[in-house]
């Protein structure tokens, strides 16, 4: 039993260090995230998108500067574990903030969605 699950981590390691990305799709009312390891997918988390908001966690201690995505509500959470630019992290906060904005003004069908996949380099 330990030799399995040793042999797991090691696989989910290796998977997520050569194919893993994170997947953030925006639909008009809520929002998912799934951590994808390109042989099966888990982290499914899925949050309504009334009271959001969108942070970008900035860690400056790297050599290059790297931010983290962060998104809540009044009771959940969406925080990426995969460090990316902060131009890139802007980039997504915007398109979050503005699909929004406009969202909550007009109707728009729950099959228009935005994905954003963030690689492991």
């Amino acid at each position: 039993m330990i030799f399995w699950s040793v042999a797991f981590f090691f696989l989910k390691l290796f998977l997520w260090n050569t194919a893993g990305r994170e997947v953030i799709k925006l639909y008009h009312h809520k929002i998912s995230y799934t951590s994808d390891y390109k042989l099966y997918k888990c982290n499914y988390i899925e949050i309504n998108c009334d009271n959001i908001v969108v942070e970008m966690k900035n860690d400056l201690s790297f050599l290059n500067p790297v931010s983290q995505l962060e998104i809540k509500n009044n009771n959940q959470e969406i925080e990426t574990s995969l460090n990316s630019s902060p131009v890139e992290i802007a980039f997504v906060c915007k398109k979050i903030n503005d699909k929004y904005c406009i969202a909550n003004k007009k109707n728009t069908d729950d099959s228009d969605f935005i994905t954003f996949k963030f690689f492991n380099n």
